[in-house]
């Protein structure tokens, strides 16, 4: 079961967070893991991390409509080039 699959009401990830250089700054990069299937997707700010939970969770109120679409995962366009001391370059790494 892919991690916009499960149930709605409940969801568990185990959110891990770090902290890369990129062109110089200091970003923070996160990836989440579905304890269930072990599908982790992975973010290279937190700004996409907000989005991609905001997204999922507007979807899950009680009057929201079934044929709400879950949020699309980080892609790897937003990832490439990111996160240059950690070596994050996608989804599942």
């Amino acid at each position: 079961m892919a991690m916009d699959d499960q149930p709605n009401g409940y969801q568990t990830y185990v959110l891990r967070l770090w902290r890369a250089r990129y062109h110089g700054e200091w970003e923070w990069c996160a990836s989440i893991e579905s304890p269930h299937t072990g599908e982790r997707q992975v973010f290279a700010g937190l700004p996409q991390l907000f989005v991609y939970f905001r997204e999922l969770c507007d979807c899950q109120v009680p009057h929201a409509p079934d044929s709400c679409p879950a949020p699309d995962p980080p892609s790897d366009t937003v990832l490439q080039g990111r996160c240059e001391d950690c070596g994050v370059r996608g989804k599942g790494q």
